[in-house]
């Protein structure tokens, strides 16, 4: 039996960064009530149940935050403010 470990390119750990981050950004905005919990859809996912948004507008708006982090490497700050 042979096995074959597979290394983490740059291009792959910016994907997990990516991913990690809008998984991130969804406990948040869920955990803190920014958007009603009747928004969000529970999911499992690296054998934890998680929170992700169903409000399609959210949802297009993270998926085009998220996807700009592919492909770099810079300093990222999430500021969450109230009003």
């Amino acid at each position: 039996m042979t096995s074959t470990l597979k290394g983490i390119t740059l291009k792959g750990s910016a994907e997990l960064v990516a991913e990690f981050f809008s998984f991130g950004i969804n406990s948040i905005l869920y955990q803190r009530g920014i958007y009603p919990p009747e928004t969000f859809t529970r999911v499992t996912h690296y054998d934890m149940s998680l929170q992700l948004t169903s409000d399609p507008k959210l949802k297009n708006y993270l998926t085009n935050v998220v996807s700009q982090l592919k492909g770099t490497s810079a300093l990222v700050t999430l500021s969450i403010l109230e009003e």
